[in-house]
């Protein structure tokens, strides 16, 4: 048990105004129900509160009168100092106890920040969280902000950036894409309306060009390119389950040795033009491309080896299904 907390609650349970001070048994009642734990007035949590009774009488924080006990002058200082009460004090117990969760949960806030969110069930729970996580070490943030804090960290948004919708959105399309959350969002459209159409790239006139195709009843020929390129998939697929492929982890191959196996059965084929067709492939949904993050434990030579980049997208690995 903290001693020094203890004597804090003790103190605070007798600055709470009353009609009459509390005695010795009512004061080890009291602070003994403030911990919500399993066997709280258990006997080695009824002598750590007899012994905080002790040490405040023999500094002078506590007086006697008869067998009631009160606070000094001296004790009022002391919760002023270390847990902000002010006095005169014409707060009660119920209320004195949120001084003790503001100074467990936010201890380098000021009292008033945290006692304001405390007075509200849901904020008690988003202090909590924010404690626990990390999340804003000098505040006392609303359970409102911790929420949209740990749904963006999940995300996987910036920290140094504000969770908006639109940075939320973002980020959301840039994980459907698989392509880097700093892609823009101008890009990320571009890319989603590519990979719709089936067009070549996610360049303006890329689209373009495959809507008028599409509109000219240029079908035929784009409908060839489909299969040719749906047949490259599954062959690509096959070259990265093939056990000769260096991956990274269990699903994860990488470009450069699925091109090597690739090359072996479908030879005449340039490093250039597959990662060409292997960003489309992608673009097209028929497979899916990722970014090496974790460089310092693979073979450097192998990742750079690997490296394909589209718009703002840098790709090093094949996930294998």
């Amino acid at each position: 048990m903290n001693e020094t907390r203890i004597e804090l609650a003790v103190l605070l349970y007798l600055a709470a105004p009353r009609k009459k001070q509390p005695t010795l048994r009512e004061v080890i009642a009291a602070v003994g129900d403030l911990f919500a734990v399993k066997g709280s007035r258990a006997a080695h949590v009824v002598a750590g509160i007899e012994r905080a009774l002790e040490r405040v009488e023999c500094n002078g924080d506590v007086g006697r009168q008869g067998p009631r006990l009160q606070l000094s002058r001296r004790g009022q200082q002391r919760c002023t100092k270390e847990l902000g009460v002010r006095f005169p004090n014409r707060s009660g117990w119920a209320r004195l106890k949120l001084y003790l969760l503001a100074n467990a949960l936010a201890p380098a806030c000021r009292p008033e920040a945290s006692l304001k969110r405390l007075s509200k069930g849901e904020d008690v729970a988003g202090l909590v969280l924010n404690q626990r996580e990390q999340l804003f070490p000098a505040q006392a943030p609303t359970a409102t902000k911790v929420a949209d804090a740990l749904a963006w960290r999940e995300l996987g948004g910036d920290a140094k950036t504000k969770p908006t919708w639109a940075a939320a959105r973002r980020v959301l399309l840039a994980r459907l894409l698989g392509v880097p959350a700093s892609t823009s969002s101008e890009a990320l459209i571009k890319i989603l309306a590519a990979r719709s159409l089936g067009a070549s790239s996610a360049t303006r006139a890329a689209i373009e060009g495959k809507v008028l195709a599409d509109w000219s009843g240029a079908a035929e020929i784009q409908a060839q390119r489909g299969f040719a390129q749906e047949e490259f998939a599954e062959r690509v697929l096959m070259a990265a389950a093939d056990p000769r492929t260096k991956r990274f982890g269990d699903n994860k191959a990488f470009i450069a040795s699925v091109f090597d196996t690739y090359r072996r059965k479908h030879d005449g084929e340039s490093f250039a033009d597959f990662g060409s067709r292997l960003v489309r492939a992608h673009l097209e949904g028929a497979l899916r491309l990722a970014r090496a993050d974790l460089v310092p434990a693979m073979d450097r030579d192998l990742v750079d080896r690997s490296e394909l980049t589209y718009e703002n997208a840098t790709f090093h690995f094949l996930e294998v299904p």
